[in-house]
């Protein structure tokens, strides 16, 4: 950080140095759950202890038994950087925009076929679904590529069972956030990737400190495979079924349906991440869906699976 930045203001440090831990789910924009990231804290309340961490009020470091890695870091918007790479190096390595605030991970189509190419037997799927479902009005989601990876380094972490959505070339976000970090990136690295450490960031050093604290999710997407888009009204259109080796992911539904409940569950005016919650469950679980098409109230009786 430059020496402006470097000053103390009536004896506090201006130190940025923010924890993220996560109590089972991250709190992201309201998609993928309503948990803080710190437990016992709400989401309402996270800010706060963000300014207060910047201002050095707060003590969070967990240096002392966690994994330091480097990042690059773009010093005028405060945005870090990871280069992720294959434990063996077989693909090459990929620079993303680290965003906790991103419901999923996102890269560009020509990082999945990269990784494809060296590792063809990663889990695929197609269409966003569950937290790598944005609202469903970015371009092409409902036949958006999910990919697997068993694991990756970035640096000295080992990350695991990470989940990448493919966004194609006509929806050039990566080209969009390279306009606002330090080097070209190819995508956003999310909190699903790192949902089983405690993390605090340094901008200081530029560095991440990675504490080992849950077990690896490979149950994220486990739902009824549906890629929705809330309405003005208030109602979830379904915009796309996620297929799974060449087959959807449920029978009967049709893109241009309405939603209207799950179970017993009204899903008119519920949050995104209440709805998406509500097609969870263990797979072979079934869920009672409730849809209109064009006038008529149609049953549907959809299983969970393991979309990815």
């Amino acid at each position: 950080m430059n020496g402006n930045k470097d000053k103390r203001r009536a004896g506090i440090p201006a130190r940025l140095s923010v924890l993220y831990g996560y109590a089972g789910k991250v709190w992201s924009n309201g998609l993928n759950g309503t948990y803080a990231p710190i437990a016992g804290v709400r989401a309402s309340m996270h800010l706060v202890i963000t300014a207060l961490a910047i201002f050095g009020l707060v003590s969070c470091t967990i240096k002392r038994d966690a994994v330091t890695v480097p990042f690059t870091l773009d010093h005028n918007r405060m945005i870090i950087q990871a280069e992720i790479q294959k434990l063996d190096s077989s693909w090459r390595t990929v620079r993303l925009w680290v965003d906790n605030g991103a419901s999923y991970s996102f890269v560009s189509e020509a990082v999945l076929d990269d990784i494809l190419k060296h590792a063809p037997q990663c889990p695929q799927s197609k269409g966003a679904v569950g937290c790598a479902n944005i609202w469903g009005w970015w371009p092409g989601e409902e036949s958006w590529r999910l990919v697997r990876v068993p694991s990756f380094n970035w640096g000295a972490a080992r990350l695991e069972q990470v989940g990448l959505a493919g966004l194609p070339e006509t929806f050039p976000l990566a080209a969009w956030y390279s306009q606002k970090t330090a080097r070209p990136v190819a995508g956003i690295l999310g909190p699903n990737a790192y949902m089983a450490y405690r993390l605090e960031i340094d901008y200081d050093h530029s560095a991440v400190y990675f504490q080992k604290t849950g077990r690896v999710n490979r149950h994220d997407l486990d739902l009824v495979g549906l890629t929705l888009r809330p309405l003005d009204d208030g109602h979830y259109a379904v915009i796309g079924v996620a297929e799974k080796d060449g087959e959807p992911a449920v029978e009967g539904v049709q893109a241009g349906d309405i939603l209207t409940k799950i179970d017993d569950r009204e899903v008119k005016d519920a949050p995104m991440g209440v709805v998406v919650d509500a097609l969870r469950g263990k797979v072979g679980d079934e869920r009672r869906l409730i849809l209109e098409r064009d006038g008529e109230v149609i049953e549907v009786t959809g299983k969970v699976k393991r979309v990815l």
